[in-house]
């Protein structure tokens, strides 16, 4: 899997162009702390983080069984977080 920030993931209004990934469960900025067998997303490129992604503009990604985000939401700013 791609380790760059995804194509279209960006908070500047680029469209979020989702690939399917059923099944998978996602570890939404999982930083130092990625979990073993889930698709671990975060903004810095970091060890064990699968794909590096700006999910402020949405998750590039669809179908996924479960999503876990214990140590994200803390990072948005108010209006980011209603968006």
């Amino acid at each position: 899997m791609s380790r760059r920030v995804e194509d279209g993931a960006g908070p500047c209004g680029e469209k979020v162009v989702p690939v399917s990934v059923p099944g998978a469960r996602l570890n939404v900025g999982c930083g130092r702390f990625p979990l073993a067998g889930w698709l671990n997303l975060d903004l810095q490129e970091l060890p064990g983080v699968d794909r590096v992604v700006d999910v402020r503009a949405g998750l590039p990604l669809r179908d996924a069984a479960a999503v876990y985000a214990e140590h994200f939401l803390e990072h948005l700013t108010f209006l980011e977080a209603l968006d």
